[in-house]
């Protein structure tokens, strides 16, 4: 739970002097406190003071307490701000303005104290969560996008080194190695950046798709991407297309996803099975993922597909937390649903996904 602190920042913006003071002696202990008396001021106020809350007053002289609320939203320094509107105006319109206008919450005169107090605390609760979530996703942002460039040069290099005809045999082990393990950080990074783009961002460019074709892609991609892992892949599929509303790429990128997951396990012999049934029924597509000689192993399944979820960080296997979490963001954006089954509690090695079919 935050407790109150006295770095906190917020603003008061009111032009009763009365209501002003009313809260200054609520808050003062607890709070650093700023005032603004008119829209204008707290518009310049603001941009200096960085307040993590507002408490405002919508019936000012000049503008008024729903277009600083407007102003201030447009704002990309203060896009974390909480905006608690205080006022007397008590129609159900009123609050609708306010929150159309990027009010987070609405409280009328008179006002309890303690209600006063606890929102409050809620808002800035809220904005410390989501402070901390913006961090992390520019931080995962930055440092994917800054490591690409070396790991290129490294694979690239590594090429260079193995094309030298007079290297001993533990020499061309070695780069074997070097380009393995850039390639699957690389394909990390890759993920991770593709991840933090749906999680802002789920608009993809969809078209009709047939699932045997994304098989195809996935053959293709295993070939080329994951040469690395002994597998195969069987299709035990229906004669005819399978056709969703869907995008090609991203299909492909889940299902390697999952066979990714199954193949990064310390296993030297990894079957994969991708098999597609259609359910007239209910208009879906119903593909299966079985894997022999390998299980996913979670202690907590309801987990299993969270971002960036892993079981033991010191001895998971490179990548899955990040490919289950992209394996159901993809699925779930084409309105499909992924689950899976159990050999035991806690190893995994059927799935079962959903999509829609195009109706």
């Amino acid at each position: 739970m935050l407790k109150t602190r006295r770095n906190h920042r917020i603003l008061v913006v009111d032009d009763d002097s009365m209501n002003v003071e009313i809260i200054e002696e609520i808050l003062g202990d607890n709070y650093i406190l700023e005032t603004a008396n008119s829209g204008e001021q707290a518009l310049e106020i603001a941009g200096v003071f960085r307040p993590d809350l507002i408490l405002l007053d919508i019936m000012m002289g000049g503008i008024d307490g729903y277009e600083v609320c407007r102003r201030i939203r447009k704002n990309p320094n203060l896009s974390l701000t909480k905006i608690i509107l205080v006022s007397a105006k008590q129609m159900l319109s009123d609050r609708l303005d306010g929150y159309t206008a990027g009010a987070d919450e609405y409280i009328s005169k008179p006002f309890d104290p303690d209600e006063l107090r606890a929102k409050i605390t809620v808002f800035l609760r809220l904005k410390f969560v989501e402070e901390v979530e913006k961090t992390k996703s520019d931080l995962i942002s930055i440092f994917s996008h800054e490591t690409k460039t070396p790991l290129h040069a490294i694979i690239g290099f590594a090429n260079l080194l193995e094309s030298n005809k007079n290297l001993e045999t533990s020499d061309y082990e070695a780069i074997e190695y070097i380009k393995k393990s850039s390639r699957q950080l690389l394909e990390l990074i890759e993920k991770t950046i593709l991840l933090a783009n749906l999680r802002t961002d789920t608009k993809l460019k969809m078209d009709i798709v047939d699932l045997m074709q994304c098989f195809k892609g996935l053959k293709k991609h295993i070939l080329l991407e994951l040469d690395y892992v002994n597998f195969s892949i069987t299709e035990n599929t229906t004669d005819k297309p399978v056709l969703i509303f869907g995008n090609y790429e991203m299909l492909v990128m889940a299902f390697s996803c999952l066979v990714s997951s199954f193949s990064k396990l310390p296993t030297d012999s990894v079957s994969v099975s991708a098999e597609c049934a259609i359910d007239e029924l209910n208009s879906n597509a119903i593909l299966t993922f079985s894997a022999t000689g390998s299980t996913i192993q979670i202690r907590e399944r309801d987990t299993l597909f969270n971002d960036f979820q892993v079981d033991d960080v010191l001895h998971h296997g490179g990548g899955d937390g990040v490919g289950l979490a992209l394996l159901k963001h993809i699925v779930e954006i084409h309105n499909g649903t992924v689950t899976v089954l159990n050999n035991n509690n806690d190893e995994f090695s059927c799935f079962k996904i959903m999509l829609p079919l195009l109706q």
